[in-house]
C-alpha cells in the first residue's frame, strides 16, 4: 500500500501494514495504510508489549470514518482513554485498503518524541480481516487432510483386525495342540486309564473353552484399537480444523469474536 503523500520515514511493518511519519516542533503525524477490510490500529510502547501500549484503532463503515484512543493493560479489547489525545486528520477505505491518518502532539507525548528523534521507538501494529481470503483454500486443505487421515485410519483397522485374526487361529491350534499332548501325557506318564470317550470328552472341553475365550479376547482387542484409533482421528481433525482458522497470533477481543494480530519492531529513525 501507498502513501496517500511524502512522508519523510516509512516502515514496511507486514506485507499487508505500511507505516509513514514524519513530525515537527510540534506534531508527530503517522499515516497507516494496511489491506484488509476491517478495522486497523496502531500504537506506541514504553516496554515492547501490550500492556501500558498507547493505541488508536480506526475503521471505515459506509463511509464514515470510526476512531478511538485507546490504552492497553493487557492482550483483550483496550479501554477508551479518558482524554483522547490522537487526532483523526482523515480516514477512508478503497476496495480492501484502509488508510488512518493521525496526528499527536508533542506536547502530550514529549518523552515518545524524545526516544523517536534520540533511539528508537517500539511500534505496535494490529488489523483484522473479518472476511479472510484464504478461507476457502483452508476448507480444502481441512477436508484433504480429514480425507487423508479417514483412508489412513481404515487401512490401520484393517491390517490390525487381520493380524488379530490370524493370531487368534494360531493361538487357537497352539492350544488344541497343547491339550491333545497333556491329555496323551497324562495317559502315559501317569499310567492313568481313560477310555477314549473320557480323552476326546477332555478335549472338546478344552476346545470349547478356547472357543468361547478367544473370540471374546479377539472382540475386546478389535474394540479397543478401534476406540483408540477413533479417538486419536478426532484430536487430529479437530486441531487440525482449529489450527487452520486460527490467524498466527490472533486472539479474541470480547464477546464479539474480534481478533488481533500483533508484532513489535524497533525502528530506527
Amino acid at each position: 500500500p501507498a502513501a496517500s503523500e511524502n512522508f519523510t520515514y516509512q516502515e514496511r511493518l507486514n506485507a499487508d501494514y505500511a507505516l509513514y511519519w514524519d513530525f515537527n516542533v510540534t506534531h508527530i503525524t503517522f499515516e497507516v495504510v494496511v489491506k484488509t477490510n476491517g478495522w486497523v490500529g496502531f500504537g506506541i510502547s514504553p516496554k515492547g508489549a501490550m500492556k501500558s501500549s498507547d493505541i488508536i484503532i480506526g475503521w471505515v463503515k459506509d463511509g464514515d470514518v470510526h476512531f478511538d484512543d485507546r490504552h492497553a493493560q493487557g492482550h483483550y479489547l483496550p479501554a477508551k482513554d479518558s482524554s483522547q489525545d490522537w487526532t483523526l486528520l482523515e480516514g477512508q477505505e478503497t476496495v480492501v485498503v484502509v488508510v488512518v491518518v493521525v496526528v499527536v502532539v508533542v506536547a502530550v507525548a514529549v518523552v515518545i518524541l524524545v526516544v523517536v528523534v534520540v533511539v528508537v521507538v517500539l511500534l505496535l501494529w494490529l488489523f483484522f480481516c473479518p472476511e479472510h481470503s484464504s478461507n476457502s483454500s483452508r476448507i480444502v486443505v481441512v477436508v484433504a487432510v480429514v480425507v487423508v487421515v479417514v483412508v489412513v485410519v481404515v487401512v490401520v483397522v484393517v491390517v490390525v483386525v487381520v493380524v488379530v485374526v490370524v493370531v487368534v487361529v494360531v493361538v487357537v491350534v497352539v492350544v488344541v495342540v497343547l491339550a491333545v499332548v497333556v491329555v496323551v501325557v497324562v495317559i502315559v506318564v501317569v499310567e492313568v486309564v481313560l477310555t477314549v470317550a473320557v480323552a476326546e470328552a477332555v478335549v472338546v472341553v478344552v476346545v470349547a473353552v478356547v472357543a468361547v475365550a478367544v473370540p471374546v479376547v479377539v472382540v475386546v482387542v478389535v474394540v479397543v484399537v478401534v476406540v483408540v484409533v477413533v479417538v486419536v482421528v478426532v484430536v487430529v481433525v479437530v486441531d487440525v480444523v482449529v489450527a487452520s482458522w486460527s490467524c498466527g497470533r490472533r486472539s479474541a477481543f470480547g464477546s464479539r469474536g474480534l481478533g488481533f494480530e500483533t508484532c513489535f519492531r524497533q525502528v530506527d529513525v
